[in-house]
Formats: structure tokens, sequence, C-alpha cells
């Protein structure tokens, strides 16, 4: 499958280098080049993911990607930030407005590809595996990108959707920081592994009584999701 990249950028050289960079590992590409224009593309084009630069003209980076993440289509997106803000509170705000990653200009091209790899995985399923998955009061459906307590659908962003896609699939069993991180970010960065916890601590709010009920935290090791 040739999977379809939406580049959203208006700085012509990085779009350039960033749409190579895309051709180059055999992936299908086209260009926004303003906020709008990539809102418009994602509903015509259908784009299987898009790199999102956050500033853009009109509407910025950061709010296209909370439009996509408010509206239940636009949740079954995969999307990595790709921009020159790299200090840490960019990068959370990145975080909290649904990005699936984030890199920071430049971008070194087997980086890049490998996290586009690595989310795009995250997104589409293997064959054989379950598109349901039920633990108590939570559904969360994999083909849908759709997850529900007790009948009431709930939005999450992409990462918090990974997070309790591979709690409940190993529901009951003990998952370290590290592994989820690789497992969610689909790579290594420590410096990200505090984040897992701000996640975690979004996920039990938004899942309510059976969040905080399910969602453990195993001291110093890691979390579990309760089956009991």
């Amino acid at each position: 499958m040739k999977y379809k990249i939406l580049v959203v950028e208006d700085n012509k050289d990085d779009a350039a280098q960033l749409i190579s960079t895309c051709h180059q590992a055999g992936f299908q590409t086209s260009q926004a080049d303003s906020g709008e224009k990539a809102l418009e593309m994602v509903w015509t084009w259908k784009p299987d993911m898009l790199l999102l630069d956050l500033a853009l003209p009109g509407i910025n980076g950061k709010e296209v990607c909370r439009i996509l993440r408010d509206d239940e289509r636009g949740r079954a997106i995969p999307l990595i930030m790709v921009t020159a803000a790299k200090e840490r509170a960019d990068v959370l705000a990145g975080f909290a407005a649904g990005t699936d990653d984030y890199l920071a200009k430049p971008v070194e091209p087997q980086e890049l590809v490998a996290r586009m790899n690595a989310v795009l995985k995250r997104y589409h399923k293997k064959n054989g595996e379950a598109e349901v998955l039920r633990v108590g009061k939570v559904t969360l459906d994999l083909s849908k990108h759709r997850v529900e307590v007790d009948g009431q659908q709930v939005k999450l962003t992409g990462k918090e959707f990974g997070l309790l896609e591979v709690l409940m699939k190993k529901s009951g069993r003990v998952l370290s920081r590290q592994f989820l991180l690789e497992y969610v970010w689909g790579y290594e960065e420590e410096v990200l592994t505090r984040t897992i916890d701000m996640h975690i601590a979004r996920l039990r709010q938004k899942l309510g009584d059976e969040g905080r009920e399910r969602i453990q935290t195993v001291e110093r090791f890691g979390y579990r999701f309760s089956d009991e």
C-alpha cells in the first residue's frame, strides 16, 4: 500500500525537502501551504498522514490539529508536527493539541521516515487483530478509532488512544514506561518519558471512574489496566 502524505508547510524549501524524503521512502504526497487548505484537503484528498508545521498563515498548526481531533474522522488520521519551535513548552503544547509525534527542524530524513512508519503502524491494525476491545465498561474500536465508556463516546487524542489500546490489549499485565514509550511513540527518547505520566493522567480523567479504577500505577515501574 502506498500511503498518501499531506505535507502542510508554507516554506517552499522545507516543503520540498519533506516531499523529497517522502518520495524516496515510497510515499505519495500532496502539499498545503495554509491551515485552511490543509483542512480542505483532509476531507477531499483523504491523506493517510499529515506532516504539519506550526507557523502557518491563517489557521496555525496547533489549531488545525485541534480541529481534526474534535472531528471523529479527523481523529483517525495520524499527524506529526514538523516545526522550528523546539522549546519543551512547544513540544508539550503540540502533544496536548493531539499530535502523534513532534520533530524539530532541521529534520534528519531517516529519523522522519522511521517515526512516520512507527505512527502509521499504530494506526493501521495488523491482519487478524481484534477490531473491538472491551474491558469492563470501556470499549475501544480500532477500525473506527472510537472509544466509549458505558455507551458514551469519549474523545481522545492520538497518543491517548494509543496508550489505551496497548493497556487494554495487555490488560492485567504491568507495562513499563519504557515499553509504553517505544510502543506508542515508536522510538526511544528519554526526555519524553515524563509525558507518559501526563497522558495517563488525562486518560484517567477522560475515562472517569473507569479510568481511575482500571488504570493503576505500579510504583517505580509503570502502569497496569485492571481487568478484574
